[in-house]
């Protein structure tokens, strides 16, 4: 009989806590909050969300640093990661060539962004962008 009533208080308690979220949603709605404003006869003004780069080539050049910033970023985690392996391969050859060979293709994937940003730059640079 008791688990009866511990369910059923479950489901009270459950439904109380839903009306109560019900009406304090439409008590915030009534008195205003939430409420869009009255629309306004002047127009309104929105500040560009990207900054100050107006054209698509400033976009475009934007977008390629951050994309090169971020694959830097995982080529650390790389670095990271294959130290982590060689440094706990603790005799086990496997562990300490799989270390070597992330090492390896992080300075190679390294080399490849330093050699693609350096690529952008000097073409956005001859375009004028920069």
């Amino acid at each position: 009989m008791l688990f009866f009533y511990n369910k059923m208080f479950k489901k009270i308690i459950v439904l109380f806590i839903f009306i109560f979220s019900l009406f304090s949603f439409s008590s915030f709605v009534y008195a205003g909050i939430g409420v869009a404003p009255p629309p306004q006869s002047e127009a309104i003004v929105l500040p560009n969300p990207l900054g100050h780069h107006n054209s698509i080539n400033e976009i475009i050049a934007r977008v390629i640093s951050i994309v090169l910033g971020m694959v830097g970023s995982i080529a650390m985690i790389l670095f990271v990661y294959g130290g982590f392996l060689w440094m706990t391969a603790a005799g086990n050859q496997e562990r300490v060539t799989k270390g070597k060979q992330i090492f390896m293709w992080a300075i190679i994937g390294l080399a490849a962004i330093f050699t693609a940003g350096a690529l952008v730059q000097l073409v956005f640079k001859g375009l004028g962008v920069s």
